[in-house]
């Protein structure tokens, strides 16, 4: 009886075990974040004005996820390189590599909403958007300037507008490595 009541015990922990493994076999949600913004295309002046621009991003795929490398590139719609004369203004002044918010330049406000999101968490940011006379931005203004002088530079060569371009990494909680893209484009409106 002894032996028959031991083979029992082991049995019933055979099958604990299995059902564990079995249950730690289900697969884990992998984060995933997917930004978007609001208007896409807007439309710009070829004159000084002040823009907004709405994103929002989402956590769609179970995981909490932070970002860990961020690329945010601005080129021409067609994503050629916007050029001044020899300099390539795409690499020396529309490029930003970011390993932490306050690395993203213009857009550091965005990535500093953005960098993590909980499971299902939806955020939205404005994105300033400023078109001036002068090759830099004043100095209290936190955004994405651009001088008329590249917008007109872009119209003399047949260019409809800007693609900003923001490419990601980054890690859920469960330690998958994710990656994505969002882009906003700004079209020339030619009045």
């Amino acid at each position: 009886m002894r032996v028959r009541f031991s083979v029992v015990v082991v049995m019933m922990i055979l099958l604990a075990a299995i059902a564990c493994e079995k249950k730690a076999e289900k697969p884990q949600p992998v984060g995933k974040v997917e930004i978007t913004t609001v208007p896409d295309p807007l439309m710009i002046v070829l004159q000084p004005a002040d823009y907004s621009i709405t994103a929002t991003g989402r956590e769609t795929g179970g995981a909490a996820v932070t970002l860990t490398n961020v690329t945010v590139v601005v080129t021409y719609l067609d994503s050629i390189h916007i050029m001044l004369g020899p300099e390539d203004l795409t690499v020396t002044r529309f490029t930003w590599e970011a390993g932490s918010p306050a690395e993203g330049g213009p857009l550091s406000g965005l990535l500093e909403h953005f960098w993590h999101f909980d499971s299902g968490e939806e955020k939205e940011f404005e994105i300033q958007v400023k078109i001036g006379h002068g090759l830099t931005g004043p100095e209290e203004f936190a955004g994405l300037y651009l001088p008329t002088i590249f917008i007109q530079a872009g119209v003399a060569q047949g260019k409809e507008g800007f693609l900003v371009s923001l490419n990601y990494e980054g890690t859920d909680d469960h330690g998958n490595i994710i990656t994505g893209a969002a882009s906003l484009r700004l079209q020339f409106q030619l009045v």
